[in-house]
């Protein structure tokens, strides 16, 4: 077989079938499609950073202060040697 770019294809068996969800119990995947019983996990509401109740992180840490100097020009003063 001739090479190039049009006759690329995956090596043998490192592929699989894309996992086909909700359709019918002899799939394995049907009914709750994976998500399991109940609970916002099965629901798909619980937001980015959400941890049950718990302070999130990111209101546990203190605020970042003190970015004002990054930006600062900075000059050499007296004893130009």
């Amino acid at each position: 077989m001739s090479e190039g770019l049009h006759n690329l294809k995956p090596a043998e068996g490192s592929t699989h079938r894309p996992k086909r969800i909700g359709r019918g119990i002899g799939s394995g995947h049907g009914k709750t499609s994976g998500r399991g019983h109940k609970g916002d996990k099965s629901r798909g509401q619980t937001r980015q950073g959400f941890e049950g109740g718990q302070t999130p992180l990111h209101q546990r840490l203190p605020l970042y202060r003190g970015t004002r100097h990054r930006n600062r020009q900075l000059e050499q003063v007296g004893g130009g040697i």
